[in-house]
């Protein structure tokens, strides 16, 4: 079982390292590696929406980027459930590594498909 505490604690750490703020326009990327169990999910979502929506809205889109194939549910989760109002863009499938870049297109044809670049930094 996740416990909700870290996970809050891990996204307000990543935050920190990137010195975003939670108000701003921002992409919360993570690797879901367990089984879409309903409980671990509910409690992500508790975390995503503690850490940038703790009023249940927010001035900016939230895009959630998760390698795993969940972001169907976890956005319904936020919305649904747990009042989340705002703008969410919720791509499964992505791989990105902490201060890569992402792009996120209109939705296009068929439904659900959403063009993203991602833009990864190199330092030499």
């Amino acid at each position: 079982m996740i416990s909700l505490d870290d996970l809050t604690t891990a996204l307000e750490q990543a935050m920190l390292r990137q010195n975003r703020s939670p108000n701003e326009l921002i992409a919360l990327a993570f690797a879901w590696t367990e089984p879409p169990d309903y409980r671990d999910l509910a409690t992500l979502a508790r975390a995503i929406k503690t850490i940038a929506a703790p009023h249940g809205t927010r001035q900016e889109a939230l895009v959630l980027a998760i390698d795993g194939d969940i972001a169907l549910t976890l956005g319904r989760i936020l919305h649904r459930e747990f009042g989340f109002d705002t703008a969410l863009i919720s791509i499964d499938g992505l791989h990105l590594r902490e201060l890569d870049f992402v792009d996120v297109g209109e939705p296009i044809e068929p439904p659900g498909v959403v063009p993203v670049v991602i833009k990864s930094l190199l330092f030499s």
